[in-house]
């Protein structure tokens, strides 16, 4: 079964994962196919390194987001 990352509104426990935690959970998940961050407080999203290229969604629902910064897949690395 495929790994996901969730932090989601609905559990009673509100997670607020920082764009540097959601990269440190995605290195040790290669294979990830889905992150789920949603209504965690990010405002920004980005990556100094490059996604996984096995991930097909990312659901950011609820976020108050305000820039998308350097988001490629590994295989658009040079």
């Amino acid at each position: 079964r495929t790994p996901r990352i969730r932090s989601s509104s609905d559990t009673e426990c509100r997670c607020r994962l920082d764009e540097a935690t959601i990269a440190r959970c995605l290195c040790l998940f290669p294979k990830i196919e889905e992150l789920y961050a949603a209504s965690n407080g990010m405002k920004s999203f980005g990556f100094s390194s490059p996604l996984p290229s096995s991930l097909t969604l990312i659901d950011i629902e609820d976020n108050d987001i305000t820039a998308f910064d350097d988001i490629r897949p590994l295989g658009d690395l040079p």
